[in-house]
């Protein structure tokens, strides 16, 4: 029998692995359309 923290902290561990490799992906996607934008507007300025 396993003690219901520990199952918990286990998945807790997976999702945090999960989301670090997600997460830069994400950033880098808003990054290039935040920058993308960023030039189109001062081009129009």
């Amino acid at each position: 029998m396993y003690h219901p923290n520990l199952l918990l902290m286990v998945n807790k561990s997976k999702n945090m692995e999960v989301n670090e490799t997600i997460k830069p992906n994400i950033i880098n996607g808003l990054d290039l359309r935040f920058s993308s934008l960023l030039s189109l507007f001062f081009e129009e300025g």
